[in-house]
C-alpha cells in the first residue's frame, strides 16, 4: 500500500499516541497496585504484587515500541495476545467472576488499541528488518572496516589466463633448452631485450662454455685448420 508522506505521518502519529497511552495507563495502574500492597491481606499479596510488577513491565514494553516500532518483534504481537486472552476470560465469567464487566471493558479496549497501533506503525516490518548474515555484514562495525581500508572484494578477471599462459617458458630454437618469455621489458613489446654483438652474431644469451662459436682457425672438434694461402 503506497501513500504520501503526510499521510504516512499521520500514521505515526496516531500509532504512537495510541501507545503511549497505552503505556501511561499500564504505568498508572502499576503505581496504585504497588501502592496497595502494604494494606493487603496475606492471601492475596503475591497476587496483587505479581500483578503490580507485571503492569510495570507492560508500560516499558508499550514505551520501547511506542519509541522504535519496527525494532521489536513479537513485543507488540505477544501484548496483543495477552489482553485479548484476559477480554475473552472475562466475556466468559461475566455472572460468576467479581470485576469481570470491568475487566472486560479494559483489556478490550487495551487491545483494540494495540491492533490499531500495530497497523497503523507498520510492526509486521520488525520480523523483516535484517537476517543473520546481513545483519553482520552491515553492521557499523563492517562498515567502518570497509571504510577505512577502501579496498573491494578482488574479482577475478578474463587476463589472469593469459598472463599465466605468457609467463610459459617458451622453446629455443636453438637447441639450448627452454627460455622464459618476459612481460615487463623497458620497449613494452613483451619480449625479451637481446644484447647486440660487434661481430653480427645472434645475440642470444649463453653460458661461459659457449659464449663463442668456432674461430676460424680452427675446424669441427677444434682441430686446426691449415692456413690458407694469399693469391
Amino acid at each position: 500500500m503506497t501513500s504520501s508522506p503526510e499521510a504516512a505521518a499521520r500514521r505515526a502519529v496516531v500509532g504512537r499516541a495510541l501507545l503511549i497511552l497505552a503505556a501511561l495507563g499500564a504505568a498508572g495502574a502499576a503505581g496504585a497496585g504497588i501502592a496497595q500492597l502494604a494494606s493487603a491481606a496475606d492471601d492475596h499479596l503475591i497476587y496483587d504484587a505479581w500483578r503490580a510488577f507485571g503492569l510495570v513491565v507492560f508500560a516499558g514494553l508499550f514505551a520501547l515500541v511506542a519509541w522504535r516500532p519496527t525494532a521489536y518483534p513479537g513485543v507488540l504481537e505477544l501484548a496483543f495476545l495477552h489482553k485479548l486472552g484476559l477480554a475473552l476470560v472475562a466475556w466468559s465469567q461475566l455472572e460468576t467472576a467479581d470485576g469481570a464487566w470491568l475487566t472486560l471493558i479494559l483489556d478490550g479496549l487495551l487491545a483494540l488499541g494495540l491492533l490499531v497501533a500495530y497497523v497503523l506503525l507498520g510492526c509486521h516490518r520488525a520480523w523483516k528488518r535484517a537476517k543473520p548474515a546481513d545483519a553482520v555484514a552491515d553492521s557499523p562495525a563492517a562498515r567502518l572496516g570497509r571504510k577505512s581500508s577502501g579496498k573491494s572484494p578482488r574479482k577475478s578477471s578474463g587476463t589472469e589466463p593469459a598472463t599465466l599462459e605468457a609467463t610459459k617458458p617458451m622453446p629455443d630454437p636453438s637447441g639450448r633448452g627452454d627460455r622464459p618469455t618476459s612481460t615487463g621489458s623497458t620497449s613494452g613489446s613483451g619480449t625479451s631485450a637481446r644484447p647486440n654483438t660487434a661481430d653480427g652474431g645472434s645475440g642470444d644469451s649463453q653460458g661461459p662454455s659457449d659464449s663463442q662459436g668456432p674461430s676460424d682457425s680452427q675446424g669441427p672438434g677444434g682441430i686446426p685448420r691449415p692456413p690458407r694461402s694469399s693469391r
